[in-house]
């Protein structure tokens, strides 16, 4: 499409950009593909422990979503930068996600109220109320529910077989629809701990 020598950087990523939106102009996942790209691009150096912009905390580095998506998006997102949705093992880890999520709330507030809360890699899709963490298929020994939670309130065809952050109560955890938009975290381990 254009002459080699005058193409940049810019301009190839732009043809793949373009490539990519041509494959997948019928699928929702185009504005998913273009996060991967920018993602992939952005986070290609190395800095510490951890790629740029994610986040470490003892063994693992994380990873805050900017923009919403279902679960099975979210955690599709996580596998393309080798990663998965968060799994949180024990008081420690799960405070430290509690305060970093209640900070970015502080400072940047919630763009729409439609996508409350943070996916995690946990939930109960083969038999309710036995929640698994989808990366190791191990039960959640720790957990930090919102009161009255999980409750599985949309039984029937829309369960609520999702667990993610609650922004409406101090981000403990609650089931949700896994077809509904939110923001999630991404969890891989830290270059030291490889």
């Amino acid at each position: 499409m254009f002459p080699r020598h005058l193409c940049t950087f810019t301009c190839k990523v732009n043809y793949m950009v373009l490539l990519l939106y041509k494959t997948f102009i019928n699928l929702n996942y185009f504005k998913m593909l273009a996060a991967v790209l920018v993602a992939l691009l952005y986070t290609a150096y190395v800095s510490g422990d951890c790629q740029s912009g994610w986040t470490r905390y003892e063994q693992s580095c994380y990873l805050i979503s900017h923009f919403p998506a279902t679960w099975t998006e979210a955690q599709y997102f996580c596998s393309t930068l080798r990663a998965n949705l968060v799994e949180i093992y024990d008081r420690g880890e799960n405070s430290f996600l509690e305060n970093t999520l209640i900070s970015l709330y502080h400072n940047y507030g919630n763009d729409n109220n439609n996508f409350y809360g943070y996916w995690m890699g946990l939930r109960d899709v083969q038999v309710e109320n036995e929640f698994k963490w989808v990366s190791s298929g191990t039960s959640a020994v720790f957990n930090d529910w919102k009161t009255g939670q999980p409750d599985n309130v949309h039984s029937g065809i829309e369960d609520e077989d999702c667990v993610a952050f609650d922004s409406a109560a101090g981000f403990k955890w609650n089931d949700a629809n896994c077809a509904l938009k939110k923001y999630f975290i991404c969890e891989k381990p830290s270059q030291r701990s490889k």
